[in-house]
């Protein structure tokens, strides 16, 4: 699943330390082609999605492409800090805010204006007046908490951006249906996953939805065209079994799915040379050929 191929845009000053392949995909993620409301960012670990996320981000609030400035992060528990991290080294003139499970307690004497100001920060910043990165997890508590603020306030998000967005692949659980309102109150939405398709290439299929629900139809209407269907043996509902036209959905998801091989990424490496060197370790290290033999 190969980017497609469009016209590059000037590098603005912020993009200079991202690497080239990062700022190709982060120019392919910024404004997904109608009537596609997302796309999938589908490349390996270590290549740097949250940094691509975040550009693509600011990118579209660089182009005038976003009304509010707020970008809402859906991530694990264990990732939200990792994303301030992040915010700090490639968006410092963003404020970043993270939604807290746990109530802090209120000061005596503290008006309610002013603990939820000093306790639940990201409450101003969702209304997106100012450039700002909001990080929330997957948990349905806190996503619920957003979404009833979202809703009071009605508040229109820009960008939403799920990390590891496998998390979303089943569209019946609570996460995905919770995560799937904050997605529906924004413009676009970023999905950045290294594992979009893992053990059922079916599971792809929610992800894609959620990218442009009236692009991919139905799931059944989905497996028919890839997939073998059979009834299942009581003889009512049907089982969708091993994928037939692989090459076929390659080529059909490619305009919101990206995903890139490291030579794509880092250009061709040199090969690699191993040598057989002796080095003299020291007295500290010398060990009897008794106890190397034991060894």
């Amino acid at each position: 699943m190969n980017a497609v191929k469009q016209a590059p845009l000037p590098r603005p000053p912020w993009a200079k330390r991202l690497r080239e392949y990062q700022w190709t995909g982060a120019q392919w993620l910024h404004q997904p082609p109608y009537p596609l409301r997302g796309r999938i960012l589908n490349d390996d670990r270590g290549f740097g999605k949250c940094a691509m996320g975040l550009s693509a981000a600011r990118l579209r609030q660089d182009r005038g492409l976003s009304d509010n400035k707020c970008v809402l992060v859906l991530a694990p528990a264990s990732a939200r800090f990792d994303w301030r991290r992040d915010v700090g080294k490639f968006w410092p003139e963003a404020k970043c805010s993270i939604v807290s499970e746990k109530a802090i307690g209120q000061r005596k004497g503290e008006s309610e204006a002013m603990y939820l100001a000093r306790s639940e920060p990201w409450r101003e910043l969702l209304k997106g007046e100012a450039p700002a990165v909001v990080a929330c997890s997957y948990s349905t508590a806190s996503m619920g908490k957003l979404k009833e603020y979202v809703l009071s306030n009605d508040i229109l998000l820009d960008t939403v951006i799920a990390d590891e967005a496998h998390n979303l692949k089943r569209a019946a659980n609570e996460t995905s249906k919770e995560a799937r309102y904050l997605i529906g109150r924004s413009n676009v939405t970023f999905l950045l996953t290294a594992t979009a398709v893992h053990n059922k290439p079916m599971d792809l299929h929610n992800l894609l939805d959620i990218c442009s629900p009236s692009k991919w139809g139905s799931r059944y209407k989905f497996a028919d065209k890839y997939f073998a269907v059979r009834a299942t043996e009581k003889g009512y509902g049907r089982t969708v079994d091993e994928l037939l036209d692989k090459e076929g959905l390659k080529r059909d998801i490619a305009v919101a799915c990206l995903k890139r091989s490291i030579a794509e990424a880092y250009g061709e490496l040199p090969a690699i040379i191993r040598e057989l060197r002796y080095v003299d370790a020291g007295p500290t290290f010398r060990i009897s050929r008794e106890s190397a033999r034991k060894l």
